[in-house]
This record gives C-alpha cells, structure tokens and sequence, in this order.
C-alpha cells in the first residue's frame, strides 16, 4: 500500500472516531456524524469507482460535512454543559490544581505573578 493510502486509511479513521464523538455527545446532530464518517471512510474506494460513485460520494460526503458545519456553527454562542468533577476530587477542584503548590501561594491568581520581569519592572518609575 502507499502513503496515500494510508493516508486516507488513517483520515478514514479518524473521521469514525470523530463521528462517534459527536454521537455520544447528544449535542450535535447524529445524522451528520453518519453522513461524514461514511463520506470519509469511503474516499479510497470511490477510487475505484465509475463517475457516478464518485459524484454520489461528493454529494454524501458535501451533505455530512455541511450539516455538521451548520451545526457547530449555530451551536458556537450556546453555553456549554458543566464539566462532572471525578470522584476524588471536590467540586470547586475539577481542575486538580488545588493541590498544586503553587495554587495555595496568594500572588498564583496574579497574571504577572508568573512574569519575571514583574517585580522590576512595577518598581520602576515610568
């Protein structure tokens, strides 16, 4: 096999495993998880194909692509769903850096905290 085909194997792939993300989200619509990963997963062997697979492959995979875009599209000004917090850890920790050493130190929160420069250059006169 050569590259280009591995590489639409692997593009193939991916966009399953893409699809299966957007199924099991329940925020996007499935239809256009199915659409997509099958336009993908079918782009070597449309190859092979008379012109009419391949033009019917471009409409699937034009149809997935575009429902999907719409989709994310409409979704980019709606709030996201709460992130559930692991067993171990409190709800106020979903980030685990509460038992960072650093994020008990007062000047952590401070955007400059971290610059090095910060300490020299807020004692300067401007």
């Amino acid at each position: 096999m050569t590259i280009f085909g591995t590489g639409l194997l692997l593009l193939a792939a991916a966009a399953i495993m893409a699809a299966i993300a957007v199924w099991r989200s329940h925020v996007l619509p499935r239809t256009s998880a199915i659409l997509f990963a099958t336009g993908m997963a079918l782009f070597l062997p449309q190859f092979f194909g008379p012109a009419a697979v391949r033009i019917a492959h471009g409409i699937l995979l034009a149809a997935g692509s575009i429902i999907l875009a719409a989709a994310l599209w409409a979704s980019a000004g709606r709030p996201r769903a709460a992130i559930t917090p692991l067993a171990d850890r409190s709800s106020a920790d979903v980030s685990g850096m509460a038992r960072h050493p650093m994020a008990r130190h007062p000047m952590a929160r401070h955007p400059m905290a971290r610059h090095p420069m910060a300490r020299h250059s807020a004692a300067r006169p401007s």
